[in-house]
């Protein structure tokens, strides 16, 4: 018999949205997770975009609805279609990526946010991701850090919300490739809405870069984000740092190749090298926020790293300007 207790326990269950593309190595263990630790009665749907390899298959064997996109779209769009698929009876949503992994402490903050979220539906809220469970150097020694400090939005890959303050938004900005989840952010708190960290909503990034490769591929990735428009990229303290970083290596080995050439003095080749070093050390004494020299030291040779991965975001943009295709 259909009752008013059966209508909140709909009005009240979950929709969790996962974007995923290629994530045959990671979805699996995040819908275990979700199973295990996410909202009970959860609707779950992965957003198969694009992939070209099995993850839509493991996603269905674990028993997610699954909706696939042929051509690979920004993760925002991505999210917007799962909420849009998902039934309009459920007014919670939560948004995870598709290499995050629950923990029982994650269940048991939603379980003690329920009656606020209902009380309240014009707030988001959820966590920055805590690392991997077996974290590699890079983790410990850069995300870990950073994941200490505090922060005035909530990434999007663990992000808990509701339908009404969805649907206000007009969900996520699709044509933004990255920062998407600041933009959400951002816009919720102009319509006058709560954007609450709470670390609470415990979970475990397993996707963050191993080896130096991948976080370059990472940087290089995220930094298009700070390059969306001339005044986002003007107001950016990262994207000046990255020319900074840019016109010291070229002007430092234009310098190096003059003074082999000409027979001069490489003291100006120095000098950039020694700005690179400065540049780096501050940067990451302000990423990291540590005093320990050689845990810094470390962090500054990281800090070498990303910047050279947002090097590459910038050069990828030069090219998207100057020769234009069309965007997802």
């Amino acid at each position: 018999m259909h009752t008013e207790a059966n209508d909140k326990h709909v009005s009240d269950s979950a929709v969790v949205v996962i974007p995923a593309h290629n994530e045959a190595a990671f979805i699996g263990g995040t819908l275990d997770s979700v199973r295990r630790y996410g909202p009970p009665h959860a609707q779950v749907i992965v957003v198969d975009n694009g992939s070209t390899d099995d993850t839509a298959e493991i996603a269905a064997t674990r028993g997610a609805k699954v909706v696939r996109i042929h051509s690979k779209l920004f993760p925002a769009a991505a999210r917007n279609i799962g909420a849009e698929t998902a039934s309009p009876r459920s007014n919670l949503l939560v948004f995870l990526d598709a290499d995050v992994e629950l923990t029982p402490k994650w269940q048991t903050e939603w379980l003690a946010q329920i009656e606020s979220l209902r009380a309240n539906p014009m707030q988001i809220t959820g966590a920055a991701y805590d690392i991997s469970k077996q974290p590699s150097w890079i983790e410990r020694a850069w995300f870990a850090p950073i994941r200490a400090r505090k922060s005035s939005y909530i990434p999007g890959g663990n992000i808990v919300t509701t339908r009404a303050l969805f649907s206000s938004l007009n969900g996520f900005d699709a044509k933004l490739e990255t920062g998407e989840d600041v933009d959400f952010c951002i816009r919720a708190r102009r319509l006058g809405a709560s954007v609450i960290p709470n670390d609470e909503f415990k979970a475990h990034h397993e996707g963050f870069p191993k080896d130096i490769r991948h976080f370059i591929k990472r940087e290089r990735w995220h930094g298009i984000g700070d390059l969306t428009t001339f005044q986002h990229a003007v107001r950016s303290r990262i994207v000046w740092a990255t020319a900074i970083f840019v016109a010291l290596h070229a002007f430092g080995i234009a310098a190096g190749v003059y003074a082999a050439t000409a027979g001069s003095s490489l003291l100006p080749a120095w000098l950039c090298a020694a700005g690179i070093v400065a540049l780096c050390m501050a940067g990451a004494r302000r990423a990291v926020g540590s005093d320990d020299l050689p845990f810094s030291v470390g962090a500054a040779a990281i800090m070498y790293v990303y910047l050279l991965g947002r090097s590459l975001s910038m050069w990828d943009a030069l090219q998207r300007s100057l020769f234009p295709t069309h965007s997802p």
